[in-house]
């Protein structure tokens, strides 16, 4: 029996890299194109008046979209305190405002009515 050593080098750009990347860029976002796709037909549903079956496709597809995002998600949830904050002052603000003018109508009617 012979034994012959094969010293060439194989470079067919079609085989798959033995690292196990991927040579596909599309595969890599197929959560990207599932989870819109999800979403359109969510608003598809919707929009020709299926309301119970669109509504659970669409909250399936934002379910997919923040598993793909998740970073997105993380930095959202992160500010969310702030932005609370943030709109917890203004609400503040105008209460102060309507109390304010709520004073000034009871002074008005008080001067108006003597």
């Amino acid at each position: 029996m012979a034994v012959v050593q094969v010293t060439e080098s194989v470079n067919d750009p079609d085989l798959v890299p033995a690292t196990g990347e991927s040579t596909c860029g599309a595969c890599e976002d197929w959560l990207l194109y599932t989870a819109a796709g999800t979403l359109v037909a969510g608003g598809v549903l919707l929009a020709t008046g299926n309301r119970k079956a669109g509504l659970a496709v669409a909250a399936t597809g934002v379910a997919l979209a923040m598993l793909d995002q998740q970073e997105t998600v993380k930095a959202c949830w992160n500010a969310l305190p702030g932005y609370l904050s943030e709109i917890q002052d203004i609400l503040v603000r105008v209460q102060g405002t309507v109390d304010e003018i709520a004073a000034q109508g009871a002074r008005l009617r008080a001067t108006l009515g003597k």
